[in-house]
């Protein structure tokens, strides 16, 4: 909707361009504009990230390596072994 605003101020007035005497004004508005469309983009993505826990698994399983569970020496240490007698 803003970026509508502007492209709608720019074709009605003549001097609402980049060469024109709103030039700092354009150059600013476009700066703010840009900004939002950016934190508007990412802040959906947090929400999501942050309520949604199967979401969050199957984000952290594509892109962070994790280590398999693998036998450690402590986790021997815990086990009995029966020793058959021959």
């Amino acid at each position: 909707m803003p970026d509508f605003c502007a492209t709608l101020v720019m074709l009605t007035l003549d001097e609402f361009t980049m060469r024109g005497a709103y030039r700092y004004i354009l150059m600013s508005l476009c700066s703010v504009l840009c900004n939002v469309d950016a934190i508007n983009s990412t802040v959906p993505f947090c929400i999501y990230f942050h309520m949604s826990t199967k979401f969050r698994k199957t984000l952290k399983s594509l892109f962070l390596w994790t280590k398999k569970e693998t036998e450690t020496e402590d986790s021997m240490k815990n086990r009995t072994f029966k020793i058959s007698g021959t």
